[in-house]
């Protein structure tokens, strides 16, 4: 961290590259950094605090784009359970999956939020 208590244009590096879905060794390695580093910038919480809004943004983003989307899958299930001429297995799978992940989204997304206030409360995100 840098003085003033912002973070070096390393940790926002290692941000990217964690909010990227690169684990600690990879990331280091991205960065150019020991994988140790990557773990002590875990234990600061302005770092904690940073990697949390990146990787929270990034999952409301997917939570928007796949609701967004789950009236057209239900529109599709609708048309294929009416459509008596077509084999419909391929398309009502594709729906039936994209509603059943659009659930647990939803569900990741409130335990994200609830596991985030208790490493808030414990000062790590390692």
């Amino acid at each position: 961290m840098t003085s003033g208590g912002e973070l070096s244009a390393r940790q926002r590096a290692v941000i990217a590259a964690l909010a990227s879905g690169l684990d600690k060794q990879d990331a280091a390695a991205v960065v150019g950094i020991q994988p140790s580093t990557v773990s002590r910038y875990l234990r600061e919480p302005l770092f904690c605090a940073e990697l949390r809004a990146a990787q929270d943004e990034t999952l409301a983003t997917v939570t928007r784009r796949m609701t967004g989307g789950a009236l057209d899958m239900l529109t599709v299930l609708e048309s294929i359970a009416k459509d008596k001429e077509q084999p419909p297995s391929v398309r009502v799978r594709a729906a039936l999956g994209w509603l059943e992940r659009t659930h647990r989204l939803l569900e990741l997304h409130d335990l994200t939020e609830r596991v985030a206030k208790l490493e808030a409360e414990h000062g790590t995100c390692e």
